[in-house]
């Protein structure tokens, strides 16, 4: 008997998991819907991660489109209790919090989290990525191919920059950098909002990814990076011809991340938009 009921318990969780995939490929593979799926949360992680029950299953998920500073980062712990509001958090009974999740096309990423936008409502009128990015406590993270809302994000985290809002001015160094200064105090850089002057030494294409080098010998240098698809969606009509870039001098607007290769390491801006490039000279 014992066996029997183990047997029927185990179907009915790989039911749920088989039905709980059907509905995110649904959601956003192929063609983007607007069904919603919707789950508990039962843990805030950090500013742009979730953990969530559907019946049984307990799964952790990412939001797509933005990334939020994490741990003791500047305004980490602000993004994280951003988020926790947002959620609702606060309230005492705990079990009661409700979102409703939307796919897009790839499901998971490389850890195994669901990767979704996560709304506060059935209707789907109040997105939480899109709060996160407007009030400046994300930056954009764009993620070949979930690019259903790309473009609004763009907007958002633009209005956010101009605007100065979260870690746009919290985070950021108001002073121009250089890219020797950059170099010298990565500690004292890294994870904020920097703006580095230089001219682009070299200009390498590997994978489908560009990379503005600060120096001929590019490694352990600064170096800008923009992936393909970036350049192909918004490049052409922004004015700015990135293949006639080298010997120019630019100034780059971004958080500071730190690349680490095999046998190097190297200080780096990730371009999602043209606004964070401003042509010199």
């Amino acid at each position: 008997m014992r066996m029997r009921r183990t047997r029927s318990l185990l179907v009915g969780v790989l039911l749920l998991v088989v039905l709980f995939s059907l509905t995110i490929a649904e959601s956003g593979a192929y063609k983007p819907t607007a069904e919603l799926m919707e789950v508990t949360v039962i843990e805030v992680i950090d500013g742009d991660t979730i953990r969530v029950k559907l019946g049984w299953i307990e799964e952790e998920v990412r939001y797509i489109g933005i990334d939020t500073p994490e741990g003791e980062e500047c305004c980490g712990p602000e993004a994280t209790e951003y988020n926790k509001e947002l959620l609702g958090w606060s309230k005492k009974d705990k079990e009661d919090i409700k979102v409703w999740l939307e796919g897009d096309i790839e499901e998971r990423d490389k850890y195994g989290r669901l990767l979704a936008y996560i709304y506060l409502d059935p209707e789907g009128s109040l997105m939480v990525n899109e709060e996160l990015l407007s009030q400046g406590y994300a930056i954009l993270m764009t993620i070949s191919p979930n690019y259903k809302y790309r473009q609004i994000f763009k907007e958002l985290a633009k209005e956010a920059w101009q605007e100065k809002k979260g870690l746009w001015s919290a985070c950021r160094i108001e002073e121009i950098l250089n890219s020797d200064e950059v170099e010298d105090n990565i500690e004292q850089y890294l994870g904020k909002i920097v703006t580095v002057q230089f001219r682009v030494a070299r200009i390498g294409i590997t994978k489908g990814i560009v990379f503005l080098n600060s120096r001929e010998d590019y490694k352990g240098h600064f170096t800008a990076v923009i992936y393909s698809d970036e350049l192909a969606a918004d490049f052409p009509q922004s004015g700015i011809d990135i293949s006639s870039l080298k010997r120019r001098v630019i100034r780059v607007t971004g958080k500071l991340e730190l690349y680490e290769a095999k046998d190097y390491e190297q200080p780096q801006i990730i371009v999602e938009a043209p606004w964070q490039i401003e042509l010199i000279k």
